[in-house]
């Protein structure tokens, strides 16, 4: 640090030179003594601040160093920063709803945007998920919290809730938190990283000794029961058993405009469909038989009229209820001789999938390719 005399435009000025955080600084004076108290100044500045500054790390002053180039070019002060930071925190804490208003407010937003059917199950999921937590800050729940309260959740027998039971609850929650990141109500959600449970041995096991699908005896009883009692249900039990179509979300809805008798093809509007992509799927000649006998036969009127109560009863009639009709019975029926009949990707294709992943978690029943050219040979005539 020196001072020494400069002329500046003819007059003569003085200039206290020195170098400050790495960086040169000049700053001039009219006379020496001005300079010299400057200097004095700085000097005492020095000692008080470098006596400040000595108890913390030079990792911690560099930070300092680092931040204030970076304020400066933001054209503000470390100080301001910090205090704006401070202020948000303020404000999100004032702001912070808890969990229980999350909850109603997102299953508020998903109410008639998704089928009554999905809606009453993510609403039982989610809420059963907020019940003991209810009144607490949305934001305080994290990752080990949802992922204990998968592992940990029984049935009401008190058995522990099977691989595909918690996957299908994670996914729920995954939607209810990802929506309060999309409404501002959290920076990132609490299920991010949390991975899909895999099957046990024993549940292996056991679903593979279970009923997965029904026989080509069992669907042939069906239909010759609809045809004889009900034959205005038989173009949706056809389109259900050899089309694959999804139950509720598609079967239930389709139209007769969408069934192209001179293309020899089902069209899957992307409104009905669970993926909201249009799907073509060839008609097998059998399920262009039966189509064509439920025209001749009733009305055929799509949708069908009264099918929920209509469908139960048959089931009971011919003793295909609880574990005799396996959980969607008929996609996984179509999927799995489909699988051994036409292969992999003409299957996948048909059930609507953008990968192979469903198709071998969930539609895989081992079935020989005589038996699934048998279940496409199931016509009118052969169950009359």
């Amino acid at each position: 640090m020196k001072i020494y005399k400069i002329k500046i435009q003819g007059k003569p000025q003085y200039c206290l030179d020195y170098t400050l955080a790495k960086r040169r600084t000049r700053t001039h004076y009219k006379t020496r003594a001005e300079a010299k108290r400057a200097q004095d100044k700085i000097i005492k500045e020095r000692k008080r601040l470098g006596d400040m500054f000595a108890r913390y790390p030079e990792s911690t002053r560099l930070e300092w160093v680092m931040a204030q180039e970076i304020a400066e070019q933001m054209k503000t002060s470390v100080l301001e920063v910090v205090r704006n930071c401070g202020e948000q925190d303020r404000l999100r804490t004032e702001n912070q709803i808890t969990l229980g208003v999350a909850i109603r407010q997102f299953l508020k937003d998903k109410k008639g945007a998704i089928r009554p059917r999905s809606y009453r199950s993510l609403s039982s999921t989610v809420e059963r998920f907020g019940e003991s937590r209810w009144e607490e800050p949305l934001a305080g729940v994290d990752r080990v919290e949802v992922s204990d309260w998968l592992k940990d959740g029984r049935t009401p027998q008190n058995d522990p809730w099977n691989s595909s039971t918690k996957n299908g609850y994670l996914t729920d929650l995954k939607n209810l938190f990802n929506w309060c990141v999309g409404e501002g109500h959290l920076d990132t959600p609490p299920t991010l990283n949390l991975k899909r449970f895999r099957a046990t041995d024993n549940e292996l096991q056991k679903r593979e000794e279970s009923k997965q699908i029904l026989t080509i005896e069992e669907v042939g009883q069906v239909l010759s029961y609809l045809r004889l009692y009900h034959p205005d249900m038989l173009p949706r039990a056809a389109l259900l058993f050899f089309a694959g179509l999804r139950p509720d979300r598609e079967a239930a809805t389709i139209t007769w405009d969408e069934i192209l008798f001179d293309e020899d093809i089902v069209h899957v509007r992307a409104s009905r469909a669970k993926d909201r992509q249009n799907r073509y799927i060839p008609m097998t000649a059998n399920l262009r038989s039966w189509l064509q006998q439920g025209l001749d036969e009733s009305e055929g009127t799509l949708p069908v009229a009264n099918w929920d109560k209509r469908w139960y009863k048959m089931k009971e009639d011919l003793n295909l209820t609880g574990e005799e009709w396996p959980h969607d019975a008929t996609r996984h029926s179509f999927a799995s001789y489909h699988l051994a009949l036409f292969g992999e990707e003409k299957t996948k294709d048909a059930l609507g999938h953008g990968n192979y992943d469903m198709l071998f978690q969930h539609y895989r029943t081992l079935v020989r390719k005589t038996e699934a050219e048998r279940y496409f040979s199931i016509t009118c005539e052969q169950w009359e």
